[in-house]
């Protein structure tokens, strides 16, 4: 029995090879200018989407360009509520603009994980998705604080899995700094993968298993390997019984 997958992959942020990528996904999340990208970006990506017929994505993040918006930031709620509002309705002109629809809302790098665990943020950060957005779908970690939360909100909510990071015991990804952090190989990649649809378990470096249920998986676009990862986990799913869309 085919089991049906959902590829997202983060674009808008300024690499050279989206759209090479753009044939092997299903689902992008478009950088919305607080990590990287512009409203001019954000339109060049959505139109990239809509001619790949590849599903779209907001990609709010910390408003943090320098380090990319994968460090933590110290800053207000309020701070933070204004930068997530600012992103969220330049998507919204960049639809119009362009006539696509949304189809979820993924936050990015350090704000992610913050989302996973602090309920005081992953309020904020759903009461304005839901106010400019409305019930969109929400990508968030499996078990997270912003999963259940966005479950009890009404939303719809995709977990998600990580095909290109390696996993702690408590599924919180491995940090970037650390030399275990990433996996490098295609044939790697596929095999978690296959490890979280068959098994719903996913290698971690602490020697074991844990359990993940995901329903969208992600590879990061400035992976160096990402097209050659995407084009591997495309020609080998048919033999899996892997339908992506």
């Amino acid at each position: 029995m085919n089991c049906l997958v959902d590829i997202n992959v983060d674009i808008g942020e300024g690499m050279p090879n989206e759209a090479e990528l753009m044939p092997w996904v299903s689902s992008c999340n478009i950088a919305c200018g607080g990590h990287a990208g512009d409203l001019m970006t954000l339109q060049n990506s959505i139109e990239l989407a809509v001619a790949h017929g590849v599903r779209i994505g907001a990609h709010p993040s910390y408003p943090d360009r320098k380090r990319f918006g994968r460090s933590p930031m110290d800053i207000s709620i309020e701070e933070l509520e204004s930068a997530i509002s600012h992103q969220l309705m330049d998507f919204k002109i960049g639809l119009k603009s362009t006539g696509a629809a949304l189809h979820h809302v993924k936050a990015h790098g350090a704000l992610y994980h913050r989302l996973a665990q602090d309920p005081v943020v992953a309020y904020v950060y759903l009461r304005k998705v839901e106010e400019i957005m409305g019930h969109c779908i929400i990508y968030a970690p499996p078990r997270s604080v912003l999963y259940e939360m966005a479950k009890n909100e009404g939303f719809e909510v995709w977990a998600e899995g990580f095909l290109d990071r390696r996993y702690h015991r408590d599924l919180s990804l491995v940090s970037r700094g650390s030399s275990e952090a990433i996996l490098s190989s295609p044939e790697e990649v596929l095999q978690q993968l296959l490890s979280m649809i068959r098994d719903q378990k996913v290698a971690n470096i602490e020697g074991d298993f844990t359990p993940i249920s995901a329903r969208t998986f992600c590879i990061h676009g400035d992976h160096p390997m990402s097209v050659q990862i995407l084009q591997h986990i495309v020609q080998a799913a048919s033999k899996h019984e892997i339908v992506i869309q």
